[in-house]
This record gives structure tokens, sequence and C-alpha cells, in this order.
């Protein structure tokens, strides 16, 4: 089901207009959903660019995080948790939006007070399994800290 751009001659506004299939879009003719005219002329559809895990990485806002979550304010909080969580929960393997459940039904999690030290660690740690990844130095899931700790690097 294919949406087309065309410029109208008739009222002279860029107009989508949908086809049923792109068998009706070659065959049919098109008219203008706004003035009903037939003269038109397609153009070249705009396209929308997705970022990369790491492009959406860099482009955390650390400063702005921060002065949501030193307001001492649960529903500042609770609205910045929410966000996060749905942002990065997946990709990050946080757990922000059921955090923000719990400030929103009254609790006080202890989770609260180390926010943004725990953000700004997750994201550094992405950060750094891309990397190593890109560089060829295994799955981007290795445990980049596990030669300090003693412990071996597992992939789960």
């Amino acid at each position: 089901m294919p949406i087309y751009q065309y410029n109208c001659s008739d009222c002279a506004k860029k107009v989508d207009v949908f086809f049923r299939s792109v068998a009706s879009a070659q065959n049919g003719t098109a008219k203008c959903p706004e003035c009903g005219g037939t003269k038109l002329d397609r153009v070249m559809s705009t396209f929308a660019r997705r970022k990369t895990t790491m492009q959406r990485l860099e482009d955390v806002d650390h400063v702005r995080d921060a002065a949501a979550l030193q307001s001492n304010d649960p529903g500042s909080f609770a609205e910045w948790a929410k966000r996060t969580g749905k942002d990065w929960d997946e990709e990050l393997g946080t757990n922000w939006e059921e955090l923000a459940e719990r400030v929103e039904a009254g609790e006080d999690p202890a989770e609260r007070i180390d926010a943004d030290y725990t953000f700004r660690y997750h994201v550094e740690e992405k950060k750094f399994q891309l990397e190593q990844a890109a560089l060829g130095g295994g799955p981007a899931n290795d445990d980049p800290f596990a030669e300090y700790f003693d412990r071996p690097a597992t992939t789960p």
C-alpha cells in the first residue's frame, strides 16, 4: 500500500496520495486530495535515516539527565526513568521503566540515589563493547572489565 508524493499544478501544494497497490499506482490517475485536480507531478519522497546504536549513545546528554535527577522530585525522576527506559532498557539491559512504576506507586527505591552514575556506566559500557566488536575484539557483549576483576569474559 504505497503512498506517493506529488506537486499539484492546480493548487500548488505538495500532497500525499495513497494507493491500494503498486499496480494501481502505476495504472491509475492520481487526484489531489486538496482540490481534486489531476495535474500532478510525482516528486521524490523524503526518507528517514536511522541512527546506529553508537550514534545514539554518543547523543546521550548526561548534563540534562543529571539536572533532572538532582531535583529530589519523585515525579521528575519517574518521568526521566520512563523516557530512559523506553529508549534504552532493551539495548542496555536495564530496568528504568520498572523503577519509574515503583516510584509512581509511592516507593522510594534505593536505586534512585545513584541513577545518573548507573546510567552513565551502562552507556559507557555499551559504547566500549560496540567499539571492541567493531575492532574484532570479540562479541559485543563480552565483559569489558573482566581483566580488572579476575573473572573470565562471558558471553550470555
